[in-house]
């Protein structure tokens, strides 16, 4: 996940697809997302990361809000390999 100057690893799991006009679930629990496809994710951030964002307790620390709070820190990219394969916004819970 890349958000604003930081790189940090991340997991993220389909939740469901969602229809680009209306908002509405397509499907529950996709295995895969292709191109093109707009879908609620679950990021999981993982241990470690690439830049200076792990505590002295090893808690990865990241400032983010939901985007409807502020809209500069609700956005974030997903990047792999050094490519772009997704951009979204933080919507709902952040724990």
């Amino acid at each position: 996940m890349f958000h604003h100057a930081q790189n940090i690893p991340a997991t993220l799991i389909p939740v469901s697809t969602l229809d680009r006009a209306t908002g509405a679930t397509l499907k529950n629990k996709p295995r895969v997302l292709s191109k093109g496809t707009s879908a609620i994710v679950k990021v999981t951030l993982r241990g470690g990361t690439m830049s200076d964002t792990t505590s002295a307790s090893g808690i990865t620390r990241v400032a983010i809000e939901p985007f409807k709070d502020n809209k500069d820190m609700g956005r974030v990219l997903l990047r792999r390999s050094g490519e772009t394969v997704a951009a979204g916004m933080l919507n709902g819970s952040i724990v």
